[in-house]
């Protein structure tokens, strides 16, 4: 008996088209080798032994398909999507003040930073006036612009990450009201 013959009588168990992918395999694997079925013993082991692991690679496939089927959603009902319809008003407008204030963080920080640059120069001003008439009255109006300037300067880069951020939670509430909306529209 022949080690292709051996091989094909141990895979017994799969299905008919996953035997005849393997043994047209294993055939062209001998062939473009040049082995002898002494050879292929040596270099693939028994068959026996070589269609246990290949039937072990197949059941792991096969599970791994079965899980993946297991994780699909499952289909709204005619009365989930009758709930999804009615309650729309409530959600829509959850969505929408979720984006505005989404949106209203990087305006909100930007905001801070540019009053705090506009703080320091009417200070800044302030101080040089008072600073004619009374001198420890111009430099505290002269230290207030030194730590409004410091202060903007320390929270432009927090603003630039809040927009990063934002654009981030902005993407990904879309991502997820659009696999929402999809699921609702195929009654999936």
């Amino acid at each position: 008996m022949t080690y292709l013959n051996e091989l094909e009588q141990a895979l017994v168990g799969l299905p008919k088209n996953e035997q005849e992918n393997i043994i047209e395999y294993y055939r062209n694997y001998l062939a473009d080798g040049g082995l002898s079925d002494e050879e292929a013993r040596v270099k693939l082991g028994e068959p026996a032994v070589l269609a246990e692991k290949l039937k072990a690679d197949f059941d792991q496939e096969d599970g791994d398909e079965v899980t993946t089927r297991a994780k699909q959603t499952q289909p709204l009902t005619r009365g989930q999507f009758i709930l999804v319809i009615l309650t729309s008003p409530i959600w829509l407008l959850v969505t929408l003040i979720s984006f505005l204030g989404i949106a209203s963080l990087p305006l909100l920080a930007w905001g801070i930073a540019l009053s705090l640059i506009i703080v320091s120069a009417f200070s800044g001003i302030a101080g040089a006036v008072v600073l004619t008439q009374n001198f420890w009255g111009g430099l505290f109006y002269i230290g207030m612009a030194v730590i409004s300037i410091g202060l903007s300067i320390m929270f432009s880069p927090c603003a630039t990450w809040l927009v990063m951020k934002a654009t981030d939670w902005t993407k990904a509430l879309l991502l997820k009201i659009q696999h929402t909306a999809r699921r609702v529209m195929n009654h999936e």
